[in-house]
């Protein structure tokens, strides 16, 4: 007779760790399985199953392929777990998986100021991920506006070579590379009007 000495199979790598609101997440697991014959038929070659234990309620295992499209109810950290069985021996793997939300600024886009009063504008961003840190960034020429990275407050105090129209460029980031908004502020600077 023959013995049949049976490999557990293993995933070998590794699924996304986190991925925006919106984009699709696809994770086929490549199993690694030192047995090439089905266990019960040497004539077969050794197959595996794959079925979801722990997921998120509308993600779907489509052919040993994992794929899910979170929406903005899903931000937030999902927890994973995969399980593979050869028919003889199973393994799981356990993950998370972390929906980003794209911060969005929805302060206000235009700006009106006298000369000699102090501008204090707050950049105003959503994100439905709200342990996120967000950090703000401005693009101006202005040499004497600032702006607070950590909170989005923007400060400045026009003079009266400042009358008139500026366009400053301002971003928020919560960390991730694609996760960037960017907003153009339109700045009206008026003079106090002079009496004859």
């Amino acid at each position: 007779g023959q013995i049949y000495v049976n490999d557990i199979p293993a995933i070998q790598n590794k699924p996304p760790e986190h991925i925006q609101i919106g984009e699709e997440f696809n994770f086929a697991p490549n199993i690694k399985d030192l047995n090439e014959k089905d266990p019960y038929d040497q004539d077969k070659p050794n197959t595996h199953t794959c079925s979801l234990v722990e997921a998120p309620q509308d993600m779907q295992l489509n052919e040993k392929t994992l794929i899910w499209k979170p929406t903005e109810a899903d931000a937030g950290t999902h927890n994973i777990e995969l399980l593979v069985s050869d028919g003889l021996a199973e393994t799981k793997k356990n993950f998370t998986l972390y929906v980003n939300d794209k911060p969005k600024i929805i302060s206000s886009d235009s700006l009106t100021i006298l000369v000699g009063d102090t501008l204090n504008h707050f950049i105003t961003a959503k994100d439905q991920n709200t342990t996120t840190d967000l950090t703000y960034s401005i693009r101006t020429a202005i040499e004497q506006m600032f702006l607070n990275v950590k909170t989005g407050e923007l400060i400045w105090t026009p003079k009266t070579e400042d009358i008139g129209l500026h366009v400053v460029e301002v971003a928020v980031s919560d960390g991730f590379d694609t996760s960037i908004d960017a907003q153009q502020i339109k700045i009206v600077v008026l003079g106090y009007p002079s009496f004859l």
